[in-house]
């Protein structure tokens, strides 16, 4: 007894033993990928690049619906291969499964949390450093902030080394064109919401040293030649009068197209965030547009609150009406069925609980249609 004893305590502590020493081996490398050592952490919508002695040898992308072109096509060669194609995986068919399959998967589960195998869900294989190293670098944008000395937006500057880019992941990024005329010679600062997918991060990563920064300094000319063919109150009126002569201006659509083609960087949408005047009279065109909004607003509001009344009129009308018509055919029927019928109406008409002491009860007069006078009790 003492030996199966033995044996069963020794097996167990033998299991308990290569379990810890996978867990450890496993949180080594995952710790290790947080700095991209061996293996490196892919989230859905990220792409990195993977060096070998400084030169890029492949891209890892984690994207559901989409994949690398040189995965789903012939190979067409660099750059080409890395472009972004929508993909949509196959649909396994679903089978119930078994009680000894649900049985199997949740030890399945349970031996991969205890192994630590689950760690490894999320990494990606980089290579034995430093031979091979995840391709990171400097990336400068602009993001919208609420400012705590307003009630407005400002934007801010922000700095970060990365070592992934969003592909083909959408993100939202924003440019500052300054000093730009419009159409009556108004200096203005633009503020302009770009909508990005890059759809080749090869082109992005290894064409221009920054690309948003390209990208920003190539579209900036075609959004100064938009606000130049407007007024100032045409760009700040409310609607998306300014968007959509950006999305539709065809020397912009043109330079999208370029960029796309030469950096693999897609402008899905370009919109005008803020338009704000600059200059000595900068503060006289803000007071002029604040009245006359505020003018317009009040006009709205007054020409709401009429709506509203003749709305009110045509119900009392309408119920007038209606009331006018009952009346009618009510006394009609009553003084057609004769003064015994007038006389018990007058009484109906009466206040419940009303008595009399002492003198005439009230006198309620209704048209007799036979003799055109009034009948009074």
């Amino acid at each position: 007894m003492s030996f199966y004893f033995a044996l069963g305590l020794l097996i167990g502590t033998a299991l308990v033993l290569c379990f810890g020493a996978s867990f450890l081996v496993c949180f080594l490398f995952w710790t290790l990928a947080q700095s991209n050592k061996f293996f490196t952490v892919l989230k859905e919508g990220y792409t990195k690049a993977i060096m070998s002695n400084g030169k890029p040898v492949r891209l890892i992308m984690r994207s559901v619906n989409h994949r690398f072109r040189r995965e789903v096509e012939s190979p067409r060669g660099i750059p080409k291969d890395w472009d972004i194609l929508e993909y949509t995986p196959p649909q396994a068919d679903p089978q119930k499964r078994s009680r000894i399959g649900n049985a199997l998967g949740k030890i399945t589960g349970a031996l991969r949390f205890v192994s630590g195998v689950y760690l490894f869900d999320d990494l990606v294989w980089v290579g034995f450093p430093p031979a091979h190293t995840v391709h990171t670098y400097t990336f400068r944008w602009s993001s919208r902030v609420q400012d705590p000395n307003s009630a407005g937006m400002k934007q801010l500057q922000r700095t970060e080394t990365i070592a992934h880019i969003l592909a083909p992941q959408e993100e939202v990024y924003f440019a500052l064109v300054e000093n730009a005329k419009t159409s009556e010679l108004v200096p203005v600062n633009a503020s302009v919401a770009l909508t990005v997918r890059i759809v080749n991060p090869f082109m992005a990563l290894f064409g221009p040293k920054n690309w948003l920064r390209t990208v920003i300094n190539q579209i900036e000319p075609e959004i100064r030649e938009v606000i130049g063919r407007a007024t100032f109150e045409a760009l700040t009126e409310s609607g998306d009068t300014a968007s959509n002569e950006l999305e539709t201006d065809p020397g912009f659509i043109a330079r999208r197209d370029k960029i796309e083609q030469a950096y693999g960087v897609k402008i899905v949408l370009a919109q005008f965030r803020s338009i704000e005047p600059t200059g000595k009279h900068a503060d006289e065109i803000t007071k002029t547009s604040l009245r006359k909004y505020t003018a317009e607003q009040e006009v709205r509001e007054a020409e709401q609150r009429v709506k509203v009344a003749e709305q009110k009129a045509k119900e009392i009308d309408i119920l007038a009406e209606a009331t006018e018509k009952r009346l009618k055919r009510e006394l009609g029927v009553v003084i057609a069925l004769g003064p015994d019928a007038v006389a018990i109406r007058k009484m109906e008409l009466l206040p419940k609980g009303l008595q009399v002491y002492g003198g005439q009860p009230p006198v309620i007069a209704l048209p007799l249609a036979q003799s055109g006078k009034n009948t009074q009790t």
